[in-house]
């Protein structure tokens, strides 16, 4: 197993929502998986370094966080400095597949994060999109249902962010 994960949220509690169905099926198929924050919150920070550490004891797999410590209101203007500190953070000689956000969310940050990850597709193995609350014309491809264990682990890990 010579092939690492790069997930690229935009925000603290995007990785929970949308992305642990994913994870919950398919950690095992990764030697490495890296979470990549683009943006940063003192508040909620401390809650999603708690939640991913409750994931690894159950998934028995650690995800590498990154946070780029972005503000999200200038990922637009900002956009090549994300990726470039992104970019920095992937090895190019591994195989890699890519989860980020789908080009139909509605959110400019979450654009932004669909567009730097966008630009690695050819490079990547798989190119996967998540769809948040805020996309339009949610048409999903692929579903992957939650064990009630699962489900209340995550209900309870989005739930903290209250």
């Amino acid at each position: 197993m010579n092939k690492d994960l790069h997930i690229l949220c935009a925000h603290l509690d995007d990785f929970e929502i949308s992305c642990y169905g994913y994870i919950f099926k398919h950690h095992n198929r990764y030697e490495n998986i890296y979470l990549h924050l683009a943006t940063n919150n003192d508040h909620k920070e401390p809650i999603t370094v708690k939640n991913l550490t409750e994931l690894n004891q159950i998934i028995k797999h650690p995800i590498i966080y990154r946070q780029h410590g972005f503000n999200s209101t200038r990922l637009r203007s900002e956009m090549d400095d994300l990726k470039d500190s992104i970019y920095k953070g992937i090895n190019f000689k591994r195989n890699f597949d890519i989860l980020s956000h789908d080009s139909a969310d509605l959110h400019t940050d979450h654009q932004v994060c669909y567009e730097i990850m966008m630009g690695l597709m050819k490079l990547s193995d798989r190119f996967i999109t998540y769809y948040s609350p805020s996309s339009l014309n949610f048409e999903p491809n692929y579903f992957i249902e939650l064990s009630k264990e699962q489900y209340d682990f995550k209900t309870k890990t989005i739930s903290k962010y209250d």
